[in-house]
């Protein structure tokens, strides 16, 4: 005689918590065995902070052993994890989570100035994003040596400042360019003619 056991699915390797850059592609995989009246089918279902995933958009594999999210965004950030089931019963994967690190964004410009010679001026940028962030600040194209933070200060302002300046705000996931136009102008200078009576 022989006997058969039927039993759910047993999960054999499993997947870890990851760390994705904004717009790069995430994988999860689970495998597993079991045996059914069926045969070793086993049916599996992703979840996403214990909703059910469907395929569509950057979502694939929704319904196999392996989830492929394409070009994530901070909208994907979650907890997931995957459900194998089979006509003797079911069995949840444990739980990772998938961080994204977002690219460096700003919801504001840089200020254009316009102004007389001899003043001070301050950029200020607030950027956000994934961490780490590093900055430099530019002058028509060329970086500006010690400036690597979020904020420029000149003082005493010539007409050879004029030019355009730019903040250059980057992370693992992606550099943001501000640009703004400073304008200098020069002061007035007052001649005086000095006539000569004989």
């Amino acid at each position: 005689a022989e006997l058969v056991v039927y039993y759910a699915p047993r999960i054999t390797s499993s997947f870890t918590s990851k760390t994705v850059n904004e717009s790069d592609t995430a994988t999860f995989t689970v495998t597993g065995d079991a045996l059914d009246a069926k045969g070793t089918d086993i049916t599996c279902s992703w979840y996403k902070d214990k909703k059910a995933l469907k395929d569509g958009g950057t979502i694939s594999g929704a319904k196999t052993p392996t989830l492929t999210i394409a070009g994530v965004t901070g909208a994907d950030y979650g907890s997931y994890y995957c459900e194998l089931k089979n006509g003797a019963g079911k069995v949840n994967s444990s739980a990772a989570k998938l961080t994204v690190v977002l690219k460096p964004y700003s919801t504001k410009v840089l200020a254009n100035f316009d102004l007389p010679e001899g003043k001070n001026v301050n950029f200020s940028a607030s950027v956000r994003g994934g961490k780490p962030l590093t900055y430099q600040w530019r002058k028509d194209g060329s970086n500006i040596s010690g400036q690597k933070t979020n904020k420029l200060s000149l003082r005493a302002l010539k007409p050879k400042d004029s030019g355009t300046y730019s903040l250059v705000a980057t992370n693992p996931a992606g550099s943001l360019t501000l640009t703004a136009t400073l304008t200098v102008q020069a002061a007035s200078t007052v001649t005086k003619s000095v006539t000569s009576m004989d």
